[in-house]
């Protein structure tokens, strides 16, 4: 991160130190967490995004890192399908995963909440021969 940001090595735990007192980064486990006031976890306002935000949060209630977003599995659209909105998902959250794993996936939430497993999309390979 230092070299990312051209930072001294030995600095920049001080200004790390630094935003966390005030609030504007914080840790699970290894993980850093920026605030959504500040850093948005999307542009577009869909329901995907929507169902997306409200796991993250629902993570980080628990003190557990949100999982990513894969775009190559449809977990998220298996969650908007069981669930008409983010209100009714977070209420089954809370029935059925009351407690989290600290190393949780979109998968897990998906079978869990679905009891369905999310196909994963493999890219097409193809070659093109023009004459």
């Amino acid at each position: 991160m230092s070299e990312i940001l051209h930072i001294g090595k030995n600095t920049l735990p001080k200004y790390l130190d630094e935003l966390e007192a005030k609030g504007f980064i914080s840790y699970i486990d290894d993980a850093l967490i920026l605030p959504k006031e500040y850093f948005y976890l999307y542009i577009k306002e869909n329901l995907h995004n929507q169902f997306y935000e409200t796991i993250y949060d629902y993570c980080l209630s628990q003190n557990v890192k949100p999982p990513y977003k894969d775009k190559h599995t449809h977990d998220i659209g298996l969650l908007v399908a069981e669930f008409s909105t983010p209100d009714k998902l977070l209420s089954k959250l809370k029935e059925r995963c009351p407690q989290l794993p600290q190393n949780v996936s979109m998968a897990y939430f998906t079978k869990t909440l679905v009891n369905k497993r999310a196909i994963t999309e493999k890219p097409i390979e193809y070659e093109i021969y023009i004459d």
